[in-house]
């Protein structure tokens, strides 16, 4: 997920690095749009799903939680 107005990598860069399996990999452009898939699956993948960002991403999940009625 980019941050916005700052420089971020994206998917395609990651294709460098030989480790990262991109076939198990989503590219998600907004932090809701990545949550609203991760509710959205019927089943729970067997690998936890990961979000990775920066404390910009943990604000968001913080926004994103506050307006969510559990």
């Amino acid at each position: 997920m980019p941050v916005p107005n700052q420089p971020s990598w994206q998917l395609n860069d990651l294709s460098q690095i030989k480790e990262i399996d991109l076939q198990k990999t989503i590219e998600f452009k907004t932090f809701e749009l990545a949550i609203e898939y991760l509710f959205s699956l019927e089943k729970w993948p067997p690998n936890h799903p990961v979000l990775t960002g920066s404390i910009f991403l943990v604000a968001e999940f913080i926004k994103f939680a506050n307006k969510q009625k559990y």
